[in-house]
């Protein structure tokens, strides 16, 4: 399943990128160092796949280039 979240994220503002990985390392309970591994391989997790799509849900952030590949579920 791709999860198109490293597309997302360098399209945000400095400031936004900062709140956005902040909340995903709380919400899927990783280290900084976590989130850009996860990013660069697209290595996350079905759990942390799901909590981002909360994520990105809940700051409305999902727009088509944000969710899930619905093809792939």
């Amino acid at each position: 399943m791709k999860l198109p979240i490293f597309d997302y994220y360098e399209m945000l503002g400095r400031e936004e990128k900062k709140a956005f990985r902040m909340e995903v390392c709380r919400r899927c309970n990783i280290e900084a160092h976590q989130f850009y591994r996860r990013m660069r391989t697209e290595s996350w997790s079905k759990l942390e796949e799901r909590e981002l799509e909360r994520i990105l849900s809940d700051r409305e952030y999902a727009n088509g280039e944000a969710r899930l590949n619905s093809d792939s579920l």
